[in-house]
């Protein structure tokens, strides 16, 4: 709207004027034509034309935020006047049409009324229910997808019962990775990308749970560097819900494709001018909440670490991050991870470097990156000196901690601005012969608890390192302590670990395998502890075994 129609506006209201207000030249102007149907006669031609608040397009300047409310989208209706049902005044704490909630304004829902058992009900910055915080006690299911010997299977365990379903989603050998993940609108669907090792080279088969069974889309012959690297991942999108896979096809420059719930889109490069030069070999998306934001961050055969920020429609190349550090050489774990804060959605990225015990770290607000540079942290009792093979980091819901896990036997948490000291607490000497060191650490649902699981030893130096899961749990103020070894009597040695926190319940699911191909799974209660599934029998005999990769994937269906 113009500022001289605001006014004389106001001016009508104070009852100030007419239908036949003077002319300057004392005469009297005609009484203005009876518009049909309330629409001024040029109405619809794209233009502004007197007594037009706006036309189609063109809203003469003004938006939502000018009009007098805090955001939304402003449009116009077919009588040329402002349509401000796209507008919103979410965040002045006072419930309207369209909004859930505002601020501490929760129109009288709780977390019971919305199906949950308990729990603290919250406003999210965009007016929808927050109900990271409820609680409840219809139990969720894991699945566990992963390669055997001959095919990529797929079982899901119903944590009521305990009792176990099975799917073979394709029948294939060779598993190296596979990745999956779970819609956040629909916890019953989810995605699944498994890298299988042919003789000519490495397909990526992809796949999709309907919400009734697993059906395969797509494969994709990917020229993979190596492997042993994980150059691929897969994750939904937490606004949308529309799936994002990111793999190298031997190149610099990473490709990507979205998936419609039917298909997945066709092939299309990250970059216009990939900021390396060298293929890329270890991929991992982040997924920041509540957005369509996804952290893509790479590296490459140069070990030079990239990152990407995919805006939820495209990637954005002006903001790419060229090289954020060199990563540690001379292994084949992904000395890096990358994760958002749920509170304030900044991104945490942290690097393995080849140095003595320390690792560097980014830190990235909304369209800026901060480098405090490398951390040195000489790991009380740290032993020998090795380079960082492996890290991972788990964000708390409702929080900016981060927990991190990491070799040389470290747990460490993230306050929001700084890392609080690190403590070793495993017993033994380290394992230091350039085999992946593997470790996983996960939150107890929303709780500020986190559990991490770590092999970190050899069993002919730690004869009890056989039949037991050594894990950490965190405690105020960032340390860290070592809990009673949970039992496992028909297992090996340690070899890989995937965790995964219940959303709606205050446990974590763990899958691990032992030197004997062999697949086993538990559950840790912070009011229970460890609790073993399958009634401690292995889930698969005839896992796809390898030291340097991960041939199974978890996802909490809930």
């Amino acid at each position: 709207m113009r500022p001289g129609s605001v006014i004389a506006a106001a001016v009508c209201v104070l009852g100030a004027c007419s239908s036949s207000p003077k002319r300057d030249d004392g005469g009297v102007t005609p009484d203005r034509p009876r518009y049909e149907a309330g629409r001024p006669p040029g109405c619809g031609n794209g233009k502004l034309d007197p007594d037009e608040s706006c036309d189609g397009e063109e809203l003469d300047g003004q938006t939502c935020v000018s009009l007098g409310y805090l955001g939304g989208s402003l449009a116009c209706h077919e009588n040329c006047r402002f349509d401000e049902s796209g507008c919103s005044r979410c965040g002045d704490g006072v419930l309207q049409k369209g909004e859930d909630c505002d601020s501490a304004e929760l129109g009288g829902a709780t977390c019971v009324s919305l199906g949950f058992t308990g729990g603290t009900l919250a406003c999210k910055q965009t007016c929808e229910h927050d109900t990271t915080r409820c609680t409840s006690s219809a139990p969720g299911e894991a699945t566990v997808v992963y390669g055997s010997a001959t095919a990529v299977v797929a079982q899901r365990m119903d944590t009521a019962t305990g009792s176990w379903s099975k799917q073979t989603l394709a029948n294939e050998a060779g598993t190296r990775w596979a990745v999956s993940h779970t819609s956040p609108s629909d916890p019953s669907r989810a995605v699944a990308a498994v890298a299988v090792q042919l003789i000519g080279g490495v397909d990526l088969l992809l796949f999709h749970d309907d919400g009734k069974a697993w059906v395969q889309n797509a494969t994709i012959p990917i020229n993979a560097l190596d492997p042993s690297f994980r150059a691929f991942d897969v994750v939904y999108q937490d606004k949308s819900g529309v799936p994002l896979l990111v793999y190298s096809n031997g190149t610099s420059n990473p490709m990507f494709r979205t998936f419609d719930g039917t298909s997945w889109s066709t092939e299309q490069t990250v970059f216009l001018k990939p900021p390396g030069t060298t293929p890329v070999r270890w991929v991992k998306l982040a997924v920041r909440p509540r957005t369509d934001e996804v952290a893509l961050v790479y590296s490459d055969e140069k070990t030079l670490l990239h990152a990407v920020i995919w805006d939820g429609k495209s990637f954005r190349e002006a903001e790419t991050k060229a090289t954020l550090a060199s990563e540690a050489m001379g292994y084949k774990g992904r000395s890096f991870d990358a994760v958002y804060e749920d509170q304030s959605g900044d991104l945490l990225v942290v690097n393995g470097d080849d140095c003595c015990s320390c690792f560097g770290y980014y830190w990235r607000k909304p369209d800026k990156w901060t480098s405090p540079g490398n951390e040195p942290y000489i790991w009380e009792g740290g032993g020998p000196c090795g380079r960082w093979k492996l890290q991972r980091l788990a964000a708390l819901r409702g929080s900016d901690a981060v927990a991190l896990a990491g070799d040389e036997a470290t747990a460490v948490i993230w306050g929001g601005a700084a890392f609080y000291g690190g403590t070793i607490t495993w017993p033994g000497p380290m394992i230091h012969d350039n085999r992946t060191i593997w470790a996983d650490v996960a939150w107890v649902g929303s709780q500020p608890t986190a559990v991490l699981v770590h092999r970190g030893w050899t069993d002919s130096t730690m004869p009890e390192g056989r039949g037991r899961l050594h894990w950490l749990r965190s405690q105020p103020g960032g340390a860290w302590l070592r809990g009673k070894p949970h039992v496992v009597k028909a297992m090996g040695e340690l070899v890989q670990v995937r965790l995964m926190a219940y959303p709606a319940e205050d446990r974590v699911f763990a899958a691990f395998s032992d030197d004997q191909g062999r697949l086993f799974a538990a559950t840790y209660d912070l009011g229970k502890g460890w609790v073993a599934a399958n009634s401690g029998a292995p889930v698969a005999t005839d896992l796809a075994s390898a030291t340097d990769t991960r041939p199974f994937s978890v996802h909490i269906n809930q």
